[in-house]
């Protein structure tokens, strides 16, 4: 009988070796989980994370900024943790991944919760500015958007 010219592996021990690759591995996952939240969290300092410091308007808003944006990595984990990946699931287990699935779930409505919370306070704490305010960049000033006279 011959195989397909698929490319797949077709007999279990082919699958099984498949499986077992260098990314079904828990420490390499528990790596790749951390790093990417500390990449995440670099970038964000980079671009205003430092803005935390010059009052607690931008304090509460700087909290919010990362609890949305740590909320939206773990939904993006969600999706991996039941995606029933086979290198995922040898590494953890069906049982464990659900596990994972469910706290993360948790976490990640709580994070997003928190977000709305602190960006809410931190931008009613900003002087003279609205709850609802138009961007820094006022449409009317541009001269593209005025009326010819």
């Amino acid at each position: 009988m011959s195989r397909p010219a698929t490319g797949h592996p077709t007999t279990f021990q082919e699958r099984a070796a498949r499986a077992r690759s260098f990314w079904s591995r828990r420490d390499v996952l528990y790596a790749l989980f951390f790093l990417n939240l500390l990449l995440i969290a670099a970038f964000w300092w980079s671009s205003s994370g430092f803005e935390i410091t010059r009052n607690a308007a931008s304090g509460w808003n700087g909290v919010g900024r990362i609890t949305g944006l740590a909320g939206t990595y773990l939904v993006l984990w969600q999706l991996l943790l039941m995606a029933r990946l086979p290198w995922l699931e040898h590494a953890f287990g069906f049982e464990l991944t659900a596990a994972f699935h469910r706290w993360n779930g948790y976490l990640a409505i709580g994070l997003l919760l928190a977000h709305g919370i602190f960006q809410t306070i931190g931008y009613l704490l900003t002087p003279a500015t609205p709850a609802c305010s138009v961007p820094s960049w006022d449409w009317s000033s541009s001269s593209r958007w005025r009326r010819s006279r």
